[in-house]
Order: C-alpha cells, then structure tokens, then sequence
C-alpha cells in the first residue's frame, strides 16, 4: 500500500466515525432522560415538596425501627408525620393502627 492509500483510508474511517458519533448524539439526545421530569432548580415550591417527602419517609423508617425496639409511642410519632403526608398509605396507616394499639396496652 502506498502512503497515499494508507492517508485516504484513515481519513476515509476518520470520517465515517464521525457520521457514527453524531447519528448516535442524535439518537441519545431524542431519548428521555431519567431527570425530565424533574423541576428546575429555581422551583423551590417542588423542591420543598421533594424534601418534606423525603423526610416523610425517613419518618417510616424511623417508626418501623422504633416498633422492632418496643418504643410503641415514639413510633407513633413516627408514623402520624408519615401518615400526614401519605394519607392514603395502606402500609403507614397499618403501623400506625398496630403502634397505637401496642403503646396502649403498654400504658
């Protein structure tokens, strides 16, 4: 081969992975992202909303782990905070029903 076909062939690949690179950018840029949905980071009224559940749920598992140690009426207040913000959690208000019922009977 001469160098002249060698420098024809590697421009030759040069650009073909070029043409590659940017037909994939354009596949991955039409694809959803796992972030879409997310609010901007200016929105501090859905940004407040994300961290209040979080907490919530952080409350669950606080409960869950005052229940396993016996402390019926800290996981009370554990779960009526969770609750509050996921009313209509069949698994909170379960622990809630079960905690009020231990904390009673341990009164």
């Amino acid at each position: 081969m001469t160098r002249r076909t060698l420098t024809i062939a590697l421009i030759t690949g040069i650009i073909g992975t070029v043409f590659c690179l940017a037909a994939l950018g354009n596949a991955l840029a039409q694809q959803s992202t796992p972030f879409k949905d997310w609010p901007s980071l200016d929105n501090k009224a859905a940004w407040a909303q994300i961290e209040t559940r979080r907490q919530a749920r952080l409350e669950m598992v606080s409960g869950v782990d005052a229940f396993n140690a016996a402390q019926y009426q800290k996981a009370v207040q554990h779960f009526e905070k969770f609750v509050a913000v996921f009313p209509n959690d069949s698994q909170g208000k379960e622990y809630l029903g079960l905690a009020r019922k231990w904390a009673a009977k341990t009164k």
